[in-house]
């Protein structure tokens, strides 16, 4: 077994790089998604199903940032070891916040979802 080190600044800054640009990405797409459910001429499109379709982005957002943008996944391809919240890490100590919010997000996004089959909005 050979000691791999930890976890350079350089690849820590291009993962949360990536991560940023889904985050932002995705902050629009659901902005705009929101936005569109008050356009009068889309109401008969969003009918019954604004909680389901709230519910449905908030968990495809969680899916794919786990699969694709998890920032410490991609940092670390090797496995080295990372302490969540460690203090010398090279990982943004906010970003570390957002994404974490991100990774739960589909547990709001299965609430929304089970709403909205006995709410119906």
């Amino acid at each position: 077994m050979t000691y791999l080190g930890p976890v350079s600044k350089g690849e820590a800054k291009k993962s949360e790089k990536r991560f940023l640009i889904f985050f932002g990405a995705s902050l629009l797409l659901g902005l705009g998604m929101v936005c569109s459910f008050y356009v009068s001429s889309l109401e008969a499109f969003w009918q019954n199903n604004k909680l389901w379709a709230s519910g449905s982005f908030l968990i495809a957002l969680s899916v794919i940032h786990l699969r694709f943008f998890n920032i410490k996944r991609n940092a670390n391809p090797d496995n080295k070891a990372i302490k969540a919240f460690n203090p010398e890490s090279p990982f943004n100590k906010t970003l570390e916040k957002i994404e974490y919010a991100v990774n739960l997000a589909w547990i709001t996004g299965f609430i929304l979802v089970a709403m909205s089959r006995w709410i119906g909005v």
